[in-house]
């Protein structure tokens, strides 16, 4: 039976004007420990160009790697939801990645990507905001672990 976790939630404004932000970073015991995973994502358009957020994961002492790279959000779209289910099962053909240090995103990964590992530790949400961009607008991402017995890193919801 599959236990639904602690939920991490992050919720940022993203960038107004064009360019790569480093947003939330999420920690926590539920990241390392989870064997499956699922992330929706609620994100609205900026005003005035396109917006790709994409999920990385902490890979070692000051080196992220791309996670998740969510469908594309036009210019000032309406907010949607958008969900990926990680397994760990790793994935099915070579993915190119991006990734970065502690104070440079350098993403790479196709939106709408799922490099279908399990993060084994911190996670943090970065926003690439194309040109034209004038304002941000507010997004969330909800990471939902889960285990598989009770008691292992929290309790059964």
């Amino acid at each position: 039976m599959k236990v639904k976790e602690t939920q991490l939630i992050a919720t940022a404004t993203s960038p107004a004007a064009a360019g790569t932000v480093i947003g939330p970073v999420l920690t926590g015991l539920a990241l390392s420990g989870g064997e499956s995973y699922v992330i929706d994502a609620i994100l609205t358009g900026a005003t005035g160009g396109l917006l790709n957020v994409y999920l990385q994961r902490k890979v070692t002492a000051n080196l992220w790697q791309d996670w998740i790279s969510f469908t594309q959000v036009a210019a000032a779209a309406a907010a949607v939801t958008l969900t990926a289910v990680v397994t760990g099962q790793g994935n099915a053909t070579m993915l190119a990645l991006g990734g970065g240090t502690d104070s440079a995103a350098s993403p790479l990964l196709v939106a709408g990507t799922v490099n279908n590992v399990t993060p084994g530790g911190d996670v943090r949400v970065v926003f690439v905001a194309a040109a034209l961009t004038t304002a941000g607008a507010s997004q969330q991402i909800i990471i939902t672990p889960y285990t598989q017995s009770v008691g292992r890193l929290g309790v059964q919801f």
